[in-house]
């Protein structure tokens, strides 16, 4: 999966989908979920009156744009109680969103950075959780899957986000956004190799092989690397 951050209007992305936010139980909407609403003539509001979708925590509903705006689909995610809301939140509703439009298909999404200015977050801590969801949020480990298997789950777990993308209006803090971007995308994909580790059988992730792994990742990126054998762990006391 790609992640960049691009300056434009949400409302105007051309691609599969787009991402946007409520909070549980208000009817005022902020500025990207209240233009996609204004686009698709009220679609959002009218569900959020009617009691239909309540914006509960992590819950979902999806539109059709029919050529209402250049997305073809409309991915809403509750943030929960405005109170409670906190930057982990973030992370969880961007996954949770994203999710919801790749089990529909879309390929190519974008989202803007939703939650700054809550709970004391600013947009950069927002933008690198938007990231860090993302990326955790897509992860599935896939290894010892086979087509019949794909098969035999509700959701079809060869559907793939292809690319997501930051959309952001302020072009002064474009630098700064794609750096904090950049930090939730590395500390995502370290936490999905920590994941595809811990889903290996112990009979393949061997502790040579586990420091094998570590090793490789230490040359890449240019870290300091040691390995504990047995003697100096029980010199330790380990």
């Amino acid at each position: 999966m790609e992640l960049r951050v691009e300056i434009g209007d949400i409302a105007q992305w051309q691609g599969d989908g787009v991402l946007v936010s409520v909070f549980q139980g208000e009817q005022e909407m902020g500025g990207a979920t209240r233009e996609i609403d204004a686009a698709l003539g009220g679609a959002i509001a009218n569900v959020l009156n009617e009691g239909a979708f309540e914006g509960k925590l992590g819950t979902t509903r999806v539109f059709y744009a029919v050529d209402r705006i250049p997305a073809t689909r409309v991915a809403v995610v509750g943030l929960g109680k405005r109170n409670k809301f906190k930057l982990d939140r973030v992370r969880y509703c961007s996954a949770e969103g994203m999710k919801a439009l790749r089990k529909i298909g879309a390929k190519n999404i974008a989202t803007p950075i939703f939650g700054e200015g809550d709970a004391g977050i600013d947009k950069l801590m927002a933008a690198q959780a938007v990231a860090e969801g993302a990326v955790m949020g897509l992860w599935r480990f896939r290894k010892y899957h086979t087509e019949a298997a794909d098969e035999m789950h509700e959701e079809d777990f060869r559907r793939q986000i292809d690319n997501v993308t930051i959309v952001e209006k302020d072009a002064t803090a474009l630098g700064e956004i794609r750096a904090a971007a950049e930090r939730g995308r590395v500390m995502g994909q370290a936490t999905n190799l920590a994941r595809d580790l811990s889903n290996e059988p112990g009979n393949w992730l061997t502790p040579r092989r586990l420091a094998e792994t570590a090793r490789g990742v230490a040359e890449k990126y240019g870290l300091e690397f040691y390995v504990i054998d047995r003697t100096e762990a029980e010199r330790k006391g380990m």
